[in-house]
Order: C-alpha cells, then sequence, then structure tokens
C-alpha cells in the first residue's frame, strides 16, 4: 500500500512538473526567474544583538531574478526610456562609470552598480517587476531551515565573489577585484539556485530601514524611514559580514560603487506549490 501511494505520488508529481514547464515556457516575464514556493521559512537569527531574532514566517510564492540585474539588461531599459546612465562625478567611480551612454567595456555581464534605489525601482517598474522586501530576499538566499550563507552554513572562500575582512577591503583571492560575471559561482547558489546572493553586489530591498527588522510586519516599505533596506554584501566586503541575515541601511539618492539589485515578481504559482509539497513530503520519507 505504501509503495503505490509513493508510486501515485511520483507520478502526480511528474504530471505536475510537466504543466510547470508548460506554463512557464515561453513567458518573457518569467524568463531568467526562479520561483520561490509558498511556505514557512527561518527568518533573522539568534544575534546577541537585542534588535535581532529567528522567527518562523510564512511567505506566499514568488519569482525572483536568478542573478542580479546586468549592465546589459540596464542598458536594454535605458534605450528604451531614455533614462539617465549610472554616473557619478567622483574620481573613485571613474571605474564603474558609464561613458556615452556605455557600460564598461567588457563589463555586459557584471551586474550593473552605481544604482540608487529610485534607479532600481524605476528599471522594476519598468520591467513589471518589484524590488524584494526583506523577507522575500532572505527567503530566496536562505530557502526554509535558515542557512547562514546562501550555499550552507559554513564560510566557504572563494565560493563568491568577496572582500577581504580588513582594509583596504579589495580582495583577489576569489579571482576579481571588483564586480565578477552573473553565475561566476554555481557552487555559491541559494537553496531555490538563486545566484549571486551573497558577495558581488549589495542589493536594494524594497522597505525603510528599521534596527527592530524582526518586529516589523510586511508593509514596512510604506512606512517614512531615512535609509532603504541593502542584502548580500559586496566585492567589498568581508565574508563573515555576508551571512543572509546580514544588511545595512544606505540613503536611497546615493549610488554607490557597491550597489546593484535584482527583482521579483509577485504571482503564486499553485502547481509549483504543489511540486515542492509533494517533493517535501518524498524526501521526509526517505
Amino acid at each position: 500500500m505504501k509503495t503505490y501511494a509513493v508510486g501515485a505520488a511520483l507520478v502526480l508529481a511528474v504530471l505536475l512538473a510537466a504543466r510547470v514547464l508548460i506554463n512557464d515556457l515561453g513567458c518573457g516575464k518569467y524568463g531568467g526567474m526562479i520561483y520561490v514556493p509558498s511556505g514557512y521559512f527561518i527568518f533573522g537569527s539568534n544575534d546577541p544583538d537585542p534588535s535581532r531574532g529567528r522567527i518562523k514566517v510564512y511567505h506566499k510564492g514568488f519569482y525572483i531574478d536568478r542573478h542580479e540585474v546586468t549592465n546589459g539588461e540596464y542598458l536594454v531599459f535605458i534605450a528604451g526610456t531614455s533614462y539617465k546612465f549610472p554616473y557619478v562625478e567622483e574620481e573613485w567611480a571613474d571605474t564603474f562609470n558609464w561613458q556615452g551612454g556605455k557600460y564598461p567595456e567588457g563589463k555586459k555581464d557584471h551586474p550593473v552598480v552605481l544604482i540608487s534605489w529610485h534607479d532600481a525601482s524605476s528599471y522594476a517598474a519598468w520591467a513589471g517587476k518589484s524590488l524584494p522586501t526583506e523577507k522575500q530576499w532572505e527567503k530566496a538566499a536562505r530557502g526554509p531551515y535558515g542557512r547562514l550563507y546562501a550555499w550552507g552554513d559554513d564560510l566557504a572562500f572563494n565560493t563568491c565573489n568577496h572582500g577581504s575582512e580588513g582594509d583596504p577591503f579589495y580582495s583577489d583571492e576569489d579571482g576579481y577585484r571588483y564586480t565578477s560575471p552573473a553565475g561566476t559561482y554555481p557552487a555559491s547558489g541559494s537553496y531555490y539556485g538563486v545566484q549571486d546572493m551573497t558577495g558581488n553586489a549589495w542589493e536594494w530591498c524594497r522597505g525603510w530601514y528599521a534596527p527592530d527588522y524582526i518586529a516589523v510586519k510586511d508593509g514596512n516599505e510604506n512606512k517614512r524611514g531615512v535609509f532603504k533596506v541593502q542584502k548580500g554584501g559586496s566585492y567589498f566586503t568581508g565574508l563573515r559580514q555576508m551571512r543572509c541575515v546580514d544588511r545595512t541601511g544606505t540613503f536611497p539618492e546615493m549610488r554607490r560603487k557597491t550597489s546593484g539589485f535584482r527583482c521579483v515578481v509577485n504571482r503564486r504559482n499553485y502547481t509549483r506549490d504543489a511540486a515542492f509539497f509533494l517533493k517535501s513530503l518524498l524526501n521526509r520519507g526517505r
């Protein structure tokens, strides 16, 4: 009887997976995106800092970009809207500035930086998407079991594009001094297969920064603050400061050489939810 039930579940899972594939093929909005299924996940950490905590949170499913928005993708946005290109008139920005409406040579597949929160939001609206909430970002990065890093709980140097632990903070030991092409470190993929959520470029989130973020319910993005949340760290951040729970607050107008972003689509896929649920049941029985 048990064998029959497991066989039936497998057949149903295959049928559901086929339907998911058919539903998603040819759908431009979800091209290059990964579905994060509905369900509970671990949010936050048990740090000594009293502003933090560790709670179990339920979140509806959503789609998230597989990787950070690249220079090449941002160029399409600029060409279609005549939006201003990334440029900061400071010496430190020379390596990253776009000149004559063109991104730095050889950087097409690198994450776009020198991006303010307003720039990122404008791109997301143009693409029919939005910036992720902090909970969405953390679930996509940590999976359902509360990983410390996107790939797991252990420090793994050279698994992502990170900086050093002290001045000058740059590090070449991972192969890149600054940004790296999207997807360069496949071993850094999250539980769901989302790439580059640890390192490369800090990623803007939708909401305002709140020190007691565990206590803040979804919707804090509508409550005015001073800073916007950024997650994930960058090529300029030491690996020990790039856990999935780590965060920083940045003025939304600021364009930094380490600031990029990715987008989400807030649409639940019930077929995928069912497939993930069946998968979890089958794994539990092993």
